[in-house]
């Protein structure tokens, strides 16, 4: 396929249209997993989803046992811990899926670690509480700013002190029985992109949640975000492993989908927020007390504090009202100052027009992003029937084979027990330079797996031919000089 007029305008064999896309990126690719049917994926998919989804409603109600029995620090901590948890259990679901691609399988990875990490840090916390505890002693705003604080200490902790890292370096690596144990041994911490994204995008979803009421969040969050920054740096040159090359799509899935639902949560959040002002569901009637209300008065209240309270000639009455709008199975949207009943009415003519431009703004932003979504739907659907390819970026002129970084497509599998991936093809005839790892003690074909096949059926009918893929590969003409050549490309059939 050639990138010039007739590759746009020509159908193939006159009538059909090819579906051209940018390959991944070749250590993207999983080999073992591409001919995997769609459906089995997606019944996978469907059944680890659905423990994830469990796992979450599980959390929330151990958190919501510690926030009611114990004080929001307990509660805190614990989401921290679970926060740091739950990605090796998403990791051991996600293993059960036999995606293509590492990228594929880092979004599904993405999307349950941000779900569970969303919900548990920001939802949980604000559905277990009461509304009228919102901004009370010991309520919403003292559990929010101590998930901040329990986020950046117990996190980042973890992080750094790297337990498991340090036995395996300290311990297992020198106790090794050969030197690929150690290597593997000595290798460093393997991480996911998803879990790092995820583990800034909670940050931001929950100052940006809690925005309109605790401000000071967006700080919190700005020094967390810093901290996080450093101390990712530290691991990444430190004590991660090496980790294999990927392509945009997973930054493009963060970007177009969890940025956007965190801004449409900020605006329907903070709508409601503004809306529930002064959380305390009593309204003001208008008519002054009765004379038989006047006096001081002993006040035991629920929690165990006493105290007194003094009722003037002219204070007025106050009646029981719903405030918070966002109650099931009252639920009221946008939450405007309209909604309120005709009766009995809380907002201040100023909170009047803050709910009115935040309740708007909400509706703007549910509506801007469902039409993403339909649009991306539409165009998913129309690419199927119309060419959508169109090339990215410019000609350099410096040829494929002069990249010293260059790697190709050749079929390997990763296993526990070797430090480099084994070859699912024939090694025989390949140039050592077409690979992007060099093992210093060993050549290339001592992980050739078709070797160990012919061995293991030596004397009976010969089906490495059949089941491992055959690679070839034809230098590059002679170079007339250091970029500008003549059809000077590197080929490699699979």
């Amino acid at each position: 396929w050639r990138q010039d007029i007739y590759a746009w305008s020509v159908p193939f064999r006159e009538k059909h249209i090819l579906l051209v896309e940018e390959p991944e990126e070749p250590n993207d690719l999983k080999w073992e997993n591409l001919n995997v049917f769609f459906r089995n994926l997606a019944r996978t998919v469907i059944m680890t989803t659905a423990c994830a989804l469990l796992t979450i409603v599980l959390i929330a109600l151990l958190i919501r046992l510690l926030h009611q029995r114990a004080t929001p620090m307990y509660a805190a901590v614990a989401i921290a811990f679970a926060n740091n948890i739950f990605p090796k259990l998403a990791k051991l679901l996600t293993a059960f899926e036999k995606h293509s691609t590492e990228s594929h399988r880092q979004t599904s990875l993405y999307f349950k670690i941000a779900g569970f990490r969303w919900a548990n840090t920001a939802v949980v916390i604000t559905a277990i509480t009461p509304f009228t505890n919102t901004v009370t002693n010991k309520g919403l705003l003292e559990s929010v700013f101590s998930i901040f604080v329990a986020d950046l200490v117990v996190s980042h902790s973890l992080q750094l002190l790297d337990v498991v890292g340090q036995i395996k370096r300290h311990y297992l690596a020198p106790r090794a029985p050969n030197q690929d144990m150690m290597n593997l041994h000595m290798s460093g911490s393997r991480f996911e992109l998803a879990e790092r994204y995820t583990n800034m995008t909670k940050t931001l979803f929950l100052a940006l949640w809690y925005s309109a009421l605790f401000p000071g969040a967006l700080f919190l969050c700005a020094v967390t975000l810093v901290v996080t920054y450093n101390a990712d740096r530290f691991s990444l040159m430190r004590t991660w492993s090496r980790q294999p090359l990927l392509g945009t799509s997973l930054a493009k899935f963060s970007r177009r989908y969890f940025f956007s639902s965190a801004l449409v949560a900020m605006a329907v959040v903070s709508a409601y927020t503004w809306a529930g002002f002064p959380f305390d569901n009593i309204c003001k009637t208008g008519t002054k007390v009765d004379k038989a209300f006047v006096g001081t008065f002993k006040l035991d209240v629920k929690d165990g504090t006493k105290g007194t309270t003094s009722v003037q000639q002219e204070d007025f009455e106050y009646n029981y009202c719903l405030q918070a709008l966002l109650q099931p199975p009252n639920v009221k949207f946008p939450p405007v100052p309209d909604k309120q009943p005709s009766s009995l009415k809380w907002m201040t003519p100023d909170q009047e027009m803050l709910s009115r431009v935040y309740g708007w703004t909400s509706v703007v932003a549910v509506g801007l992003f469902v039409w993403v979504i339909l649009y991306t739907i539409v165009k998913t659907i129309e690419n199927i029937f119309r060419r959508s390819y169109k090339p990215q970026g410019k000609d350099q002129m410096v040829p494929f084979s002069k990249i010293p970084s260059a790697s190709t497509y050749i079929p390997q599998v990763q296993s526990g027990l070797y430090s480099y991936p084994l070859l699912a093809c024939s090694c025989t005839g390949l140039d050592p330079d077409i690979f992007d790892w060099q093992d210093p003690d060993r050549p290339h074909k001592y992980y050739d797996l078709t070797l160990d096949a012919m061995d293991i059926i030596e004397g009976c009918d010969d089906g490495t031919k059949r089941v491992f893929s055959i690679v070839s590969h034809r230098q590059p003409p002679a170079r007339k000089g250091d970029y500008q050549v003549e059809d000077d490309t590197s080929y490699i059939h699979i």
